[in-house]
Formats: structure tokens, C-alpha cells, sequence
């Protein structure tokens, strides 16, 4: 039996998409097709904007918990999140 790495997936698209160049780009592409991957059925089902918002930022902190995205790049994504949010929120304060 082969063992695998889970960790190290973010090494191997980076050897995969830029010769082993560029790991922060790596870490981005890979978290971006996570994140696309787990909100796409939402988006389907036609969810509220929060749950989704939601998912993402739980997505996001799983990604850092496995070593997939560093924390400035996941510090980043969700203060873009929390921006979005705040957009929902102040509509719903306006009426």
C-alpha cells in the first residue's frame, strides 16, 4: 500500500502548473478550485448569499488547518469574505 500525503498536494500542482517555481500561486489556484468545487452545488440549489459566504470562509480555515493555503493568503480571503458580508448586511440595515 502506497501512502499519500494530503499536505503536499499544494508541492505538487506547483510542480505541476509552474515547474516548482511559484508555491503561493499554487496554493491559490488550488484553493480556488476547492472553494468553486464546494460552492457550485450551492449556487445550483440556489442557497442564500450567507450560506455560501459561509462555506467559503469554513473552506478557507480547513485549508489552512491541512497546510494547503498560509495564513496571509487565507487572512486576505477572508477579509475579502467579510467585505462581501458587510455589503449583505448594510442592505438589510437600509431595507
Amino acid at each position: 500500500m502506497t501512502e499519500f500525503d494530503i499536505s503536499a498536494i499544494p508541492d505538487l500542482v506547483n510542480n505541476l502548473l509552474f515547474g516548482g517555481t511559484n508555491e503561493p500561486a499554487a496554493q491559490l489556484v488550488l484553493s480556488a478550485v476547492m472553494i468553486f468545487t464546494c460552492m457550485l452545488p450551492m449556487m445550483i440549489a440556489r442557497q442564500k448569499v450567507e450560506m455560501m459566504m459561509a462555506v467559503m470562509a469554513i473552506v478557507i480555515f480547513a485549508m489552512v488547518a491541512i497546510g494547503w493555503l498560509d495564513d496571509l493568503a487565507a487572512t486576505v480571503l477572508i477579509l475579502i469574505i467579510a467585505a462581501m458580508l458587510a455589503k449583505t448586511l448594510s442592505r438589510w440595515v437600509r431595507g
